[in-house]
């Protein structure tokens, strides 16, 4: 397996006309895990300032902060470059601006010139939609119908104010306004 330095000029315009605007944040990177490419999303993602320099440089290299944990996704590439397979990843770290820890799927793949020759990986990130009770009492989401029914289940087991003594007055007020919304008072 070469080394080869991949100029980020002969990624295809097509390539580039498609990944910019695109709302999930992605990359592209060589063999030795040096950007060739980043979208405005995943520089916003990883928290890039912008007109940051990012291609040829290393993520250590762009943000030292993050270096450490985002290094360990160099071995995963080393491996998709190996087996030239993609491979998933579920990452929880601190992301965005917010610095907030969220959960992404970082689905990373090889990534091919337009002669067949590998160059390196191209990485996708999604945010996972994993959710919790506190943020649908936050009303930060919406409960689905099953959701709900769930709930509802649940206080007719047990006495809300109870159970649910660890909630504020105004997390209890939606709980019981969500039950309410789904046929259960």
């Amino acid at each position: 397996m070469s080394q080869m330095h991949f100029n980020p000029k002969d990624i295809s315009n097509q390539i580039i006309y498609h990944l910019t605007p695109h709302p999930h944040p992605h990359h592209i990177r060589d063999k030795v895990s040096r950007y060739l490419y980043m979208n405005p999303a995943m520089a916003e993602l990883l928290n890039v300032p912008k007109g940051v320099p990012v291609e040829g440089k290393r993520l250590s290299e762009i943000k030292t902060d993050t270096s450490e944990f985002f290094e360990g996704i160099k071995k995963q590439e080393e491996r998709v470059i190996q087996k030239e397979t993609a491979v998933s990843l579920l990452i929880t770290a601190n992301f965005g601006k917010e610095n907030r820890l969220q959960p992404y799927i970082f689905d990373i793949h090889p990534f091919f010139d337009e002669t067949g020759q590998l160059v390196g990986t191209l990485a996708e990130a999604r945010q996972c939609q994993f959710f919790s009770l506190l943020d649908s009492l936050t009303a930060k989401i919406q409960l689905t119908s099953f959701e709900a029914k769930f709930l509802s289940d649940m206080q007719s087991k047990y006495d809300l104010n109870g159970s649910f003594s660890w909630l504020t007055q105004k997390q209890r007020t939606t709980l019981e306004n969500i039950l309410a919304k789904y046929g259960r008072n």
